[in-house]
């Protein structure tokens, strides 16, 4: 809490989180980790809800796709992006070009951009739902 300093809510189990972020409608919370998934916590009941696996390394980060946040974008040391639906957890596609791991992604509409320590940037034209 912002106004009082305490803390409101702690997930157990995250597996060492290497990224977080919320949900469009801030009731859930996505987080990336060093293993090879990532998990989506309801705040209100402090629970996994949904868990992403796929990848074959850590998940370096995660991502939802804008506006709606009915998809999520994962980039991994596997050197993949992979999009899922965010309701179901069902891989959506696999998105291969990196020849290195992928640090970082970024979504905008149906693009996404993602960064990798092969010190390239790449554009990706996201599935629909």
């Amino acid at each position: 809490d912002v106004v009082t300093g305490q803390l409101r809510v702690q997930l157990q189990g995250t597996c060492w989180a290497t990224s977080v972020r919320f949900s469009p409608d801030d009731r859930m919370v996505l987080c990336g980790s060093w293993s090879p998934k990532a998990t989506l916590w309801d705040l209100r009941t402090q629970r996994c809800e949904r868990t992403f696996v796929g990848h074959e390394e850590d998940v370096n980060h995660a991502e939802f796709a804008p506006p709606d946040g009915r998809r999520v974008v994962t980039a991994s040391d596997d050197f993949t992006l992979k999009v899922w639906d965010a309701g179901t957890a069902a891989e959506l596609t696999t998105l291969h070009g990196h020849w290195a791991p992928v640090t970082c992604c970024a979504v905008s509409g149906s693009l996404a951009v993602s960064c990798s320590l092969d010190s390239t940037a790449r554009t990706w034209q996201l599935p629909p739902l």
